[in-house]
């Protein structure tokens, strides 16, 4: 008996001896989250300083600059004009309003923001009918106690629908919510670019007392506390600058490479009457991509004078990205790889990731689980022991 007695305490011992360290481990974890979060805020914010202090943070981490230099604009030209390197940009103005009427529209949706921290809206692009989706978000990344928590605030952007029982539904969301764009344009595929634009222009309009805009898609988990850590390092910077994933797929899609390309790829076929050249200038993945709202600004001013180029990530953060001469910061945190495995989510945004790959309804309610049961915490002493 007496071997088993003392294998027991050992276990009991060992069992205890985890719990205290995990438990002091969440402590120091939590206590210099909230620091990193809520110090270093003060009432009134500088709004648009150099950008020398941001890039010898962005050198000491290893983060790429494109800045807009890096693309000469042509000049005495003006339309779709290909570059060295075969690089399609637009130049010059062409007047392209964005005279959509809105159907719904949630002006007073910043009104409740702590004018004494860092504000942050994230705009994301919601397929009309996709009610469960937007209702996931609602519980779990984007909960109403989290973003008066953390100071920040969602809206949905979507378009308009045919269908009375969705256009109904909407509606009924928004009463209850208070989180629905909605203009009069088709939601579709074609349109996903007019949906940004009208992010921005929403953004500037009805919430220019934000800080930082975010623009991220239905699909996508955002660990808030980790974008609030690197906004809070960009804040005395925060310029005429978009951070993001850089895309590296930058050829433009043609028939005969679609010839052999997976049946998907269709949809993003530009026939040489649409677009000359060969590549698009550098740009964002469409995923997330976070700016201040300056710069919210000038991206909507310039898709006033740019044409509607239907991928959206490409018109946005490329063409009129290139047109306002906004620099762009390639941030590792900004990614859809690795591909998150959910039985081990709250360990995946322990390096400081924002962003998921794209998930199914299930998959981010599982990730929600998973991050939130450890309270954003990635319990890495387990894997020692085991």
């Amino acid at each position: 008996m007496r071997p088993r007695l003392r294998l027991t305490n050992f276990k009991h011992l060992v069992v205890l001896l985890l719990s205290f360290v995990l438990t002091i481990h969440l402590l120091l974890y939590l206590h210099s989250s909230s620091s990193s979060i809520n110090s270093h805020v003060k009432k009134d914010f500088p709004v648009d300083r150099m950008f020398n202090d941001l890039k010898n943070n962005i050198a000491k981490k290893g983060v790429l600059i494109y800045p807009p230099s890096s693309l000469k604009q042509p000049r005495g030209e003006s339309g779709w004009v290909v570059l060295n390197g075969n690089v399609t940009v637009h130049v010059g103005h062409v007047h392209t309003p964005h005279n959509y009427t809105y159907l719904i529209n949630p002006t007073s949706r910043c009104e409740s923001f702590d004018r004494t921290r860092l504000k942050l809206l994230l705009f994301i692009a919601s397929a009309v009918k996709n009610i469960k989706q937007r209702q996931m978000i609602r519980d779990t990344w984007g909960v109403w106690a989290l973003q008066e928590a953390l100071n920040f605030r969602i809206v949905f952007i979507v378009g308009v629908t045919p269908s009375t029982d969705v256009q109904r539904h909407l509606e009924e969301e928004n009463v209850r919510y208070g989180d629905i764009v909605q203009e009069d344009f088709p939601d579709t595929f074609k349109h996903l670019a007019l949906k940004s634009v009208m992010g921005l222009k929403w953004s500037v309009s009805f919430c220019n007392n934000a800080d930082f805009v975010m623009k991220t898609d239905e699909d996508i988990f955002v660990h808030i506390p980790n974008l609030l850590k690197i906004l809070h390092n960009f804040y005395s910077t925060k310029g005429r600058t978009l951070i993001c994933h850089f895309n590296r797929v930058r050829r433009i899609l043609r028939k005969d490479f679609l010839d052999t390309a997976p049946p998907h790829y269709i949809k993003y076929m530009v026939t040489e009457q649409e677009l000359p050249g060969q590549y698009f200038p550098p740009y964002c993945a469409g995923l997330g991509y976070v700016f201040s709202i300056s710069v919210a600004e000038e991206l909507y001013k310039a898709a006033l004078s740019t044409p509607v180029f239907f991928i959206e990530d490409v018109y946005i953060t490329g063409f009129c990205r290139y047109k306002a001469r906004v620099e762009m910061y390639d941030h590792p945190s900004f990614t859809l790889k690795p591909s998150i495995h959910l039985q081990q989510g709250s360990c995946a945004f322990s390096d400081g990731r924002v962003t998921s790959q794209e998930l199914q309804l299930q998959e981010l309610h599982e990730l929600w689980k998973q991050v939130n049961t450890q309270g954003f915490f990635c319990p890495q002493v387990v894997g020692y022991l085991s």
